[in-house]
């Protein structure tokens, strides 16, 4: 076989230099500049972004505002609605009270001194809390001097709006009742009793209304009982003399035209309605 007439390169004397192979190759990573750069760039948009989101929340509140004015009206169109069918609701009640004035004859006004016109109204969260609380407004109208413990109030909505019309027409109420019964007698000549009403019974109304049931047994001064006596069992058996049972404060005088219609016990002292 012929040689190849090909004249082969040779090394140069020496041997070849080395070769760079990252010279041609781009950086890794960014520049201290770009670095720089994009974080300014981030804290103009993150300062735009709460601009504009406080501009957004800003016109949120001024149309929330200005729809707020614009209900007004609306919204005391209705208060004063509600106002005028609890003075009508009212109007008819003391209607059909005074029908029966001139039969009344339990502690008139024009026989009571300044101090026996103040009156105490013990309130329970059921129903005769509710009639209590009636009970305490027309005292006011008939310019008796009472005052309002109510020391479980219902979340009822009559409720509420006996007690607002009771505090609109500047009935005191009692935080506390005083555990010295002294304190009471002296303080107030009447004490109505508007805790529990027929078939409740006194470990439903919770521990505030037991205690003041305690202290209403001890009471000196007249005691009203509304519709039946707090405590008084709801059937059967005989009370004599307003006090042969234990649970119930004794009342004085019974204002009671609906307990007439129930199976209660007989009853010998003084019943109005």
């Amino acid at each position: 076989m012929a040689a190849s007439k090909v004249k082969q390169d040779m090394p140069p004397p020496g041997g070849y230099g080395p070769i760079d192979y990252k010279r041609n190759l781009p950086r890794r990573g960014l520049s201290g500049y770009s670095m720089l750069a994009i974080g300014i760039g981030t804290l103009i948009y993150g300062h735009w972004s709460i601009m504009k989101w406080n501009r957004e929340r800003r016109r949120l509140q001024i149309e929330d505002f200005e729809a707020r004015i614009a209900l007004l009206p609306l919204l005391q169109a209705e208060t004063d609605r509600r106002t005028l069918q609890m003075l009508r609701e009212n109007l008819e009640e003391e209607a059909i009270i005074m029908k029966d004035v001139p039969d009344w004859k339990a502690f008139p006004l024009p026989a009571l001194s300044r101090k026996q016109r103040t009156v105490l109204v013990v309130c329970g969260p059921e129903q005769n809390g509710a009639v209590g609380l009636v009970c305490a407004r027309h005292l006011r109208v008939f310019e008796y001097e009472p005052t309002i413990f109510y020391p479980t109030r219902s979340l009822d909505l009559l409720h509420r709006d006996l007690t607002t019309q009771c505090e609109k027409m500047d009935i005191p109420f009692l935080s506390y009742l005083p555990t010295e019964v002294q304190l009471i007698n002296e303080a107030y000549g009447l004490v109505v009793d508007a805790v529990l009403g027929p078939g409740v019974e006194p470990g439903e109304v919770g521990g505030p209304c037991t205690r003041a049931l305690a202290t209403l047994k001890l009471l000196s001064i007249p005691l009203v009982s509304l519709d039946i006596p707090s405590g008084m069992p709801g059937r059967g058996g005989h009370i004599g003399a307003w006090g042969a049972w234990v649970e119930a404060p004794v009342p004085q005088l019974l204002v009671a035209p609906a307990c007439l219609n129930l199976n209660l016990p007989s009853l010998d002292g003084p019943t109005l309605g």
